[in-house]
């Protein structure tokens, strides 16, 4: 699990456009309008992701923009900052994660079964101050869920949402044209999504990242012990 903010301008500097006022000055410069979402982002290393959480700063938003057939994989949260908080991470773990993963209120009992009945799930994330609720680890220790924490500043490397999951997402919305309206910047986010969160990508993100169960179809040799001692070395 990762997140990202992702942006549709990162320029603070005004654009000049034609008006219709040609009388005075037809010219004239505008700020531009920046939007701002977070993308929280969870995959599994059997090519699976669960439903895209959306951190919207915005205080109301549109039903029609959450019920739109093109966002169903969309869950949109208010943030006043936009951005994860420790309180958001504990309702993420309460009714997004812990539910898919859990033995006893996995909504998908295929999930828990392809980890296995008796066996703890692996919850990798990095080590951001909201990532760390203080009743976090409990609720995962109570759901067979452990928690690794990666090293610091090693997430472009380990982080398999970084590393291919997320590349991907903002190469595809660096080519789109300059969003004005904003269900035009979730739709260009939601498209992107759609194509890094493939099956074969998320497979490569584990594998990029060597996080991924290994599975040797030969059994390595027994090494067998030495027995002879070769005869020492003389000094001239």
């Amino acid at each position: 699990m990762d997140e990202t903010a992702i942006y549709n301008n990162t320029s603070t500097e005004k654009i000049k456009v034609v008006t219709t006022d040609l009388t005075n000055n037809p010219i004239r410069n505008i700020p531009q309008i920046n939007f701002h979402i977070t993308a929280v982002v969870t995959v599994a290393n059997d090519g699976t992701s669960l439903n895209t959480l959306m951190l919207d700063k915005r205080r109301t938003i549109k039903q029609d923009l959450v019920d739109n057939s093109n966002y169903t994989r969309l869950s949109f949260v208010q943030s006043n900052s936009g951005y994860m908080t420790k309180t958001l991470f504990s309702k993420w773990l309460k009714n997004i994660f812990i539910p898919a993963v859990d033995l006893n209120t996995s909504v998908n009992m295929n999930v828990r079964k392809k980890i296995g009945e008796n066996e703890n799930a692996l919850l990798i994330i990095d080590g951001a101050p909201s990532h760390r609720p203080d009743e976090g680890h409990l609720l995962c220790e109570k759901s067979k869920i452990q928690i690794l924490f990666l090293p610091a500043n090693s997430s472009h490397l380990l982080q398999p949402c970084d590393v291919v999951i997320f590349k991907g997402l903002k190469s595809y919305l660096k080519q789109q044209l300059f969003p004005t309206k904003y269900e035009s910047f979730i739709e260009n986010v939601s498209d992107g999504l759609q194509i890094s969160l493939t099956r074969k990508k998320i497979h490569n993100s584990f594998e990029y990242t060597y996080i991924t169960p290994f599975k040797s179809p030969i059994p390595l040799p027994n090494l067998k012990t030495q027995t002879q001692l070769t005869e020492p070395i003389k000094k001239p």
